[in-house]
């Protein structure tokens, strides 16, 4: 089974997640959107994790192959966790794939 995973802080989810997750959950069996919790941004998030799940679990409830989970690890545990294949990443600019490239 080939399972994608796509991290994040969707704070708040938008339509340019939502459009990345679809796409992506048309190339896997499974895509399971993280929602990652990062302690440098304690207190500066416009909603709460779990309310980010929740909502992420609404938007894609009629969605058989995407799972919504929450994770305060690092990317590569829940990674070897899921036995994913493949991280789904957005890029909107240049500086974002700069970033990518080098968080990769």
């Amino acid at each position: 089974m080939r399972t994608f995973l796509y991290p994040g802080s969707f704070d708040p989810p938008t339509l340019g997640h939502v459009d990345i997750a679809l796409r992506a959950s048309k190339l896997c069996d499974c895509l399971v959107i993280a929602v990652m919790e990062n302690a440098q941004k304690n207190g500066r998030h416009c909603f709460g994790v779990e309310e980010r799940v929740a909502m992420l679990q609404t938007i894609f409830e009629s969605s058989d192959n995407v799972r919504v989970v929450q994770s305060g690890g690092l990317l590569v545990d829940l990674y070897k966790e899921l036995d994913a294949c493949a991280v789904v990443r957005g890029v909107r600019s240049m500086s974002d794939m700069e970033n990518e490239s080098f968080m990769a």
